[in-house]
């Protein structure tokens, strides 16, 4: 809010940084402007060893969900990791984040809107933060987390998608909407109510996410055709043999109403 410089660095009161750390991560932003618009720190655990979920081996499905996905240039993410990142300050005037979020997909969020202005998203391999992942929200725990966590996701879907792509895709969103509600009646309470509330908030506010997508929308300067080449169709991760079948109809789907994601994108 303060902030009057160029870059504006955002880092978690629980992270440890390099003392080189704030200087990599200055001098790889300059290095690769004014492609870039947001970049990512080198996020690593306490103990020294890379967190397992690696920004540059996983993606994004079309539901915004962590899937096996691979880019060609091995320091292009789709998202900062929220612990630690930079971003040019003017792209951003009013602030990095929708509040309404409150925690959890605010990252993507952001990622995903730089995209939309054509701006590379990238990880400064050598500028290491050290966090354990989970400290602060091991206290913010239960249906609330679930709720944030899945709402926000969603939220992230309407607001960012063009139209046409946003309808060949929901159906997907309602199938795991529904799907999701079914699940958590053998799973437990806490994740029930945490899906319930997150559909019925979607539902009861067509018109504050109508508001914010026209916000979004309008600042949007590519199509999603340079962003869909980044996320993957596959809808759940290969762990056996429902998921590699759901994957094989997802991906048969985006082929035949013509959504050209990172399996199916064409050679410049």
């Amino acid at each position: 809010k303060y902030a009057t410089g160029d870059l504006v660095v955002l880092l978690n009161n629980d992270a440890v940084v390099t003392p080189d750390w704030l200087a990599r991560m200055v001098s790889d932003f300059q290095e690769h402007w004014p492609k870039v618009g947001v970049l990512a720190s080198a996020v690593k655990s306490n103990k020294g060893v890379e967190e397992n979920r690696k920004e540059d081996q996983w993606t994004l499905n079309l539901l915004g969900n962590p899937v096996e996905g691979y880019f060609e240039d091995p320091q292009a993410v789709f998202y900062p990791e929220g612990c630690s990142l930079m971003y040019a300050r003017f792209l951003a005037p009013e602030g990095p984040f929708d509040p309404d979020y409150f925690i959890y997909q605010e990252d993507v969020y952001l990622g995903w809107r730089f995209r939309l202005q054509n701006r590379q998203v990238r990880k400064a391999p050598d500028a290491k933060v050290f966090h354990e992942p989970g400290g602060t929200m091991s206290k913010f725990q239960g249906w609330k987390t679930v709720y944030y966590k899945t709402r926000n996701r969603w939220l992230n879907l309407f607001l960012f998608y063009e139209t046409g792509n946003l309808l060949k895709i929901f159906p997907w969103i309602a199938g795991e909407a529904l799907g999701r509600l079914v699940q958590s009646l053998g799973v437990g309470f806490d994740f029930f109510l945490g899906n319930l509330f997150a559909v019925t908030w979607i539902l009861a506010h067509p018109l504050a996410i109508y508001r914010k997508r026209v916000v979004i929308q309008e600042k949007r300067k590519v199509r999603d055709l340079a962003v869909l080449k980044f996320l993957s169709g596959r809808v759940s991760r290969d762990k056996g043999f429902f998921s590699r079948g759901l994957n094989f109809l997802s991906l048969a789907y985006c082929l035949v109403v013509g959504l050209e994601v990172m399996e199916f994108k064409k050679e410049n």
